[in-house]
């Protein structure tokens, strides 16, 4: 197996083999697309890179060299069509595997991908249009969403062009069609690592979306900041407490702001905290307007034994999955 993650990446190690430490390393024009998924594609076109299924029962199996090819083809499809280099490209596609084709065919153009929900409303669209000058849209068929983008299209300032998977409308171009009549072969285009790659909008709960925009070598850059600054991280999750799926309720937004809050006003700098015996994490003890059993989850279970063995489980997965990011494959295996 090409183990390409470890020509980006030194690592010491302890005598156990856990790593000591660790540097980035990477060259100018590091780009994902061309060096990670292409590189594996060169070397094992058969490796099995995605398995992709849905609830009515599709399912599709893509290697290495179809994501190369259908990225290419993508890429091509855009290029015909005017995005270029810096350009910002919405994409609408839920779960769709084409999701994946395109953001590849973006970061091979240098274009940037700007991943979004199919929940948004028109006055959504228009705002995240015109905040970000999106140029094109790339949306799915399926639900309301296109009807929505069209509605908002009137006030989207920037906007050429829309291209739909999974169906028709009029005004649109047909993602499939187009893409099956590009050529399979992109000549490789010139690309920087510190470079803009993906562009999110935050969701909006307190105020107007904020946009963050991240280059190619944003863990590197995310990393040295961290170090730089001797930042303190709080991981924030508001799935379920009281029982596993259908036993538990999820953790009310009120809460959940209630301790974004008090990160935000420094409130939990000097608090006690305690230590998650599976996953190490530090746990405050308390939490101004949060509930005990949101902090303590164990003891909101009424089978605690039983929320040990999900723990647990779940540790595993994490464990397995960084396990083959380290042996050059990928978190889903």
């Amino acid at each position: 197996m090409l183990d390409v993650n470890m020509k980006y990446i030194r690592e010491e190690r302890n005598s156990d083999g856990t790593i000591k430490s660790y540097e980035f390393v990477y060259p100018e024009n590091f780009n994902f697309a061309y060096d990670i998924i292409d590189e594996i594609a060169k070397d094992e076109p058969d490796r099995k890179a995605m398995v992709w299924c849905n609830p009515e029962g599709e399912e599709h199996i893509f290697t290495y060299e179809d994501l190369r090819k259908y990225s290419d083809k993508t890429a091509n499809m855009l290029l015909e069509k005017g995005v270029k280099k810096g350009d910002m490209v919405m994409v609408i596609l839920k779960r769709h595997y084409q999701f994946w084709f395109t953001i590849l065919a973006l970061h091979k153009i240098g274009a940037v991908i700007i991943p979004a929900t199919f929940m948004l409303k028109p006055h959504d669209v228009v705002y995240r249009c015109n905040e970000a000058g999106v140029k094109y849209i790339i949306c799915t068929g399926t639900g309301e969403t296109a009807a929505n983008i069209d509605e908002a299209l009137p006030e989207c300032k920037t906007v050429v062009g829309r291209i739909m998977v999974k169906g028709e409308r009029e005004g649109w171009d047909d993602f499939a069609a187009d893409m099956e009549r590009a050529s399979d072969k992109f000549e490789r285009m010139e690309t920087k690592a510190h470079e803009p790659m993906i562009l999110y909008f935050s969701s909006g709960t307190t105020g107007n979306p904020k946009m963050a925009l991240h280059p190619h070598t944003y863990a590197d850059m995310l990393v040295e900041r961290i170090e730089r600054h001797d930042t303190r991280i709080w991981m924030l999750n508001t799935g379920l407490v009281g029982g596993p799926s259908g036993v538990g309720k999820r953790i009310s937004l009120a809460h959940t702001r209630a301790i974004v809050r008090a990160v935000v006003e420094g409130k939990l700098r000097d608090v006690e905290t305690w230590t998650h015996p599976v996953f190490g994490v530090q746990v405050p003890h308390e939490v101004p307007g949060v509930p005990a059993e949101v902090l303590h989850p164990r003891e909101a279970w009424s089978d605690p034994e039983g929320y040990d063995s999900q723990a647990i489980r779940l540790k595993k997965m994490f464990d397995d999955a960084i396990e083959r990011i380290a042996e050059g494959g990928s978190a889903g295996g």
